[in-house]
């Protein structure tokens, strides 16, 4: 029993002509999430009938370094690419929605884990300015513990907040005003 297709192919997909199909405007698959996947033959000579995918992402979510660039920044930009193991191009199509999917997805972590791990947080100047702070023999023992507290205060001290682990560049306004309504 053959599943019904969600569209029909291409004259020029069937022919052969066409290499490529967008899995959202051309497989008239739902829930993609993106508009520039596609599902690919591989070339006569590789001699595979199984079809794999391509799909570049938005410029802004590229977390890749130089946006996915070559040549150093100064070249294209490369799509990723995966293989799907099927030979029907619907198929392929769900294949490439979740392998997509998981592509994104790990973007996303890769922008997390850079905007978290910076050597430039408020926990890097904290060092610095805790260092001089304890130094200062014109401060009182009093005035240095209280600073400590409102540094290490469990659950409102600022080296408790998530973005305190951010980049200070990265710290906005929305961080802040979360922070003020937790006091």
């Amino acid at each position: 029993m053959e599943v019904p297709m969600p569209k029909k192919l291409p004259e020029d997909w069937l022919s052969g002509k066409k290499r490529s199909l967008n899995v959202s405007t051309e497989l008239g698959l739902k829930n993609v999430g993106v508009d520039n996947l596609f599902v690919c033959r591989y070339a006569p000579s590789k001699g595979s009938k199984l079809l794999w995918c391509r799909w570049l992402p938005l410029e802004e979510e590229d977390t890749r370094p130089f946006k996915g660039k070559t040549n150093g920044g100064k070249g294209k930009r490369k799509s990723f690419e995966g293989t799907t193991g099927c030979e029907d191009p619907v198929q392929a199509g769900k294949v490439a929605i979740s392998w997509c999917a998981e592509q994104r997805k790990k973007l996303q972590q890769i922008s997390e884990k850079e905007l978290y791990q910076s050597e430039h947080s408020l926990h890097y100047y904290w060092n610095v300015y805790w260092a001089k702070l304890n130094d200062d023999a014109g401060k009182s023992a009093r005035s240095k513990r209280d600073t400590l507290n409102r540094w290490n205060g469990k659950g409102w001290g600022i080296s408790e907040q998530k973005w305190s682990l951010k980049s200070i560049d990265q710290v906005n306004a929305l961080d802040l005003q979360d922070y003020f309504n937790l006091l």
